[in-house]
């Protein structure tokens, strides 16, 4: 990964941090819901809550010109941090809480934060 992208995968990793912010911003079961509760695609202008993968999608969608390019790292990243199940799995499991997909975003950050952080 180049420097440039590098430097916008962490970007990418701040604004999935900024948008998955409190248990409220989050979601189960769809990309996204709206406030009322109803499920809708991630891009929704509507969309308040997201699941893991969703608020994914929407990090890498906004604020970078890399988009989709973005969108497969971060994943990446997230999958080493969860190890062999599915993200959506993951995000989906009964009893799953949201401080336990923050200290998956929170162990991305850190490794961003890192001095040798490469995307690896």
């Amino acid at each position: 990964m180049t420097e440039k992208n590098s430097t916008a995968l962490i970007g990418a990793i701040e604004r999935l941090a900024e948008i998955l912010n409190g248990p409220d911003k989050w979601t189960q079961g769809t990309n996204a819901r709206t406030a009322d509760c109803r499920p809708v695609h991630w891009s929704h202008p509507e969309a308040s809550s997201f699941c893991l993968i969703g608020a994914c999608a929407k990090a890498t969608a906004e604020g970078t010109r890399f988009g989709e390019l973005l969108f497969d790292p971060l994943l990446t990243q997230v999958k080493k941090r969860l190890g062999k199940i599915s993200i959506a799995k993951w995000n989906d499991e009964e009893g799953r809480t949201f401080d336990e997909v923050r200290a998956v975003i929170e162990r991305l950050r850190s490794a961003a934060a890192s001095a040798n952080y490469r995307g690896n």
